[in-house]
């Protein structure tokens, strides 16, 4: 996906790929919470530009999202989402890219390791994030 250093992977580039893996629609406000989906927000710990896959979101308004930099699902309050739901270029907002796959509440994911690719768990890797999304189902804990 001609990922570079610093300005990482289009947009369109990531738009593109996922359409090979089923993804259904993309653009900005378009996720509803209900459906999977990769979200470009800005990176929790450096504050630059990032995708996650957004699982759903809680009756609060939280949204849980698997995150593929740190191999965990971390809960990202409405609050921040709101503030750090931008692109690292601030050109999106609210940038998403819609899987048809619906993830059960209380659902939430760990870092698979692939000996295949040379990583561990945790490992940046940006074909992780659309993999992470496309194979979900197959590694996912109940926690709730």
């Amino acid at each position: 996906m001609n990922a570079r250093p610093v300005t990482g992977i289009e947009n369109d580039v990531l738009w593109n790929t996922a359409k090979n893996m089923g993804a259904e629609n993309c653009g900005e406000n378009i996720w509803d919470g209900q459906k999977c989906a990769v979200l470009n927000i800005l990176n929790p710990i450096s504050g630059v530009g990032h995708y996650v896959v957004a699982l759903y979101k809680t009756g609060n308004g939280d949204v849980i999202a698997y995150c593929p930099y740190y191999a965990n699902t971390l809960r990202l309050t409405e609050k921040w989402l709101n503030d750090h739901w931008v692109s690292g270029d601030s050109i999106h907002r609210k940038w998403a890219i819609i899987f048809p796959i619906t993830i059960a509440k209380g659902t939430s994911c760990v870092g698979e390791e692939w000996p295949e690719m040379g990583l561990k768990a945790g490992e940046p890797n940006p074909h992780w994030l659309l993999r992470s999304a496309h194979r979900f189902l197959s590694n996912t804990v109940v926690t709730e």
